[in-house]
């Protein structure tokens, strides 16, 4: 397929800092903008969906950071996003598909604290949400087809510690170890598969998948630094 794509980003950030005697902070601010264009070239040739996908979002963090020991991280950012079908698609090729209108609210806090300059503990929980795309939410292979899809939502929770070493073998090095466990939880999982297309070669209309899922493990990182080598295992 033939496509045209325009595209457009604008991103302002901002951070301010305050200290006191014993303590910092960095609030960063921002806003950010994207703009999606795609337009399909030769119309008989209808492969992708089309369309306008635009998202605006502004977002805040702020980095509290109490006698070198405690770093609280809060955040949050809030994202909306408007998608339409080409104009060309809705009066024609798909007659029926229309634009949609999403929020999206995404929080999120972290936290190190140090018991000693050898070891730390930390923690965070972070709370997503991600917009259905062009593919997924309008698909004009089989003429008026549109999901009216959810944005995805995702829960993340983390806990670990690290270990640091300094002067180990020689004078000049250290030795760092970090563990960490996570727990993903997955609300209205897209999952976009192709299928086999009746009318020819190639691939034929996409079926959408919806379904809550749970992913947790483990991870484990070591690394080693000195003056002349080092190295990285995790």
């Amino acid at each position: 397929a033939d496509f045209r794509f325009e595209t457009f980003q604008a991103k302002i950030e901002n951070t301010m800092e305050y200290s006191g005697e014993n303590w910092e902070n960095y609030l960063t601010t921002g806003l950010q903008y994207t703009h999606l264009d795609r337009q399909l070239a030769l119309r008989s040739t209808g492969a992708q969906a089309e369309g306008v996908d635009q998202k605006l979002g502004i977002y805040l963090q702020n980095e509290f950071i109490w006698d070198e020991k405690l770093t609280l991280i809060p955040g949050v950012r809030i994202d909306w996003r408007k998608m339409n079908p080409a104009d060309d698609v809705v009066t024609g090729f798909a007659t029926g598909a229309v634009s949609v209108d999403d929020v999206a609210i995404s929080p999120k806090i972290a936290a190190l604290y140090k018991l000693n300059d050898n070891f730390s503990v930390f923690g965070s929980y972070a709370h997503t949400e991600r917009f259905a795309t062009l593919d997924e939410e309008f698909d004009y292979r089989t003429g008026a087809t549109q999901g009216f899809i959810d944005p995805e939502k995702s829960d993340n929770f983390e806990i670990g510690f690290a270990v640091s070493q300094n002067d180990i073998f020689r004078s000049d090095d250290s030795l760092q170890l970090k563990a960490t466990a996570f727990y993903n939880s997955i609300d209205g999982y897209i999952s976009r598969s192709l299928v086999a297309s009746s009318r020819g070669p190639g691939p034929g209309p996409a079926l959408l998948f919806f379904g809550d899922f749970s992913l947790y493990g483990g991870e484990l990182e070591v690394a080693y630094d000195s003056e002349t080598w080092f190295a990285n295992l995790g």
